[in-house]
């Protein structure tokens, strides 16, 4: 039940219910029920029910 937010070429990690934004070139790595923001050439990982976005060029696996 985290509030991730950090700069370009960040990497976050967060348990279930979180929330992350990301910058330019992070990864985010997130669980179940947890929401993902991530700038540009991102990559996120999160478990199901979870909402990605990510800019150009980003990886997202839900």
């Amino acid at each position: 039940d985290s509030s991730l937010t950090a700069g370009y070429g960040s990497t976050q990690t967060a348990q279930e219910g979180s929330n992350l934004t990301a910058g330019y070139g992070s990864t985010s790595t997130a669980g179940v029920d947890s929401s993902l923001i991530a700038g540009y050439g991102s990559t996120q990982t999160s478990g199901s029910d979870s909402a990605l976005t990510a800019g150009y060029g980003s990886t997202q696996t839900g």
